[in-house]
């Protein structure tokens, strides 16, 4: 699984699947947000959709295989991230398919 270090230490866990169009999962979860939620859902878009796009999903920081410092989370290190990550991956442009409560951190990344 490729990770990218961040400035302040965080190192984030994420995977790319399939080729197109990319989209960046925000799984559900908040803080929780990880790749393994959608692994165990009804719905799995990494299966679902590699077919016809690239994939990219994220372990947020503090959950599954990411790791950060022990600091209060905040929307705007979240949106960071997953820039870094969907940058990372190749991708300038994205669309950004979020579930609440990371659809603000998500508008604010595809915003950017």
């Amino acid at each position: 699984m490729p990770t990218i270090s961040r400035p302040d230490g965080t190192t984030i866990n994420y995977e790319v699947h399939g080729s197109g169009f990319p989209l960046l999962l925000i799984a559900p979860g908040g803080v929780s947000s990880e790749i393994a939620f959608w692994r165990r859902g009804p719905i799995d878009p990494i299966r679902d959709f590699a077919s016809d796009f690239t994939v990219i999903a994220m372990d947020q920081r503090f959950a599954g295989k990411s790791h950060a410092p022990a600091k209060a989370f905040s929307y705007e290190d979240a949106s960071a991230d997953q820039l870094a990550v969907s940058t990372r991956s190749g991708s300038s442009r994205k669309s950004v398919p979020g579930a609440a409560p990371r659809s603000t951190a998500s508008i604010t990344t595809s915003a950017s």
